[in-house]
């Protein structure tokens, strides 16, 4: 059996990759998500990595919590909204 998650790493935009985690985006919620490349349970230095990667492409992370591919760590992720990017209109 596949997994999904690794087949979803080959076939959608990517916004980063190395031998640690891929971010590319997922199909279900049109989000960015980090993805370890590595099944089962990560360690700190690993987590450690992935938040910086989170950080240095300006995103954060709004979900960890595994839902439904239980057996691969993946993160949902977001943009960080800069409040000097907001543009607030006078109505």
């Amino acid at each position: 059996m596949t997994c999904p998650l690794c087949e979803l790493a080959q076939i959608t935009r990517r916004y980063f990759e190395d031998d640690v985690v891929v971010v590319c985006d997922c199909l279900s919620c049109r989000v960015p998500m980090l993805i370890f490349r590595q099944h089962g349970p990560r360690s700190g230095d690993e987590h450690r990595h992935a938040d910086g990667v989170v950080q240095a492409l300006g995103m954060r992370v709004v979900r960890r919590k595994v839902r439904r591919v239980r057996s691969h760590e993946h993160w949902h992720l977001e943009e960080k909204i800069s409040p000097k990017s907001v543009c607030f209109s006078g109505a």
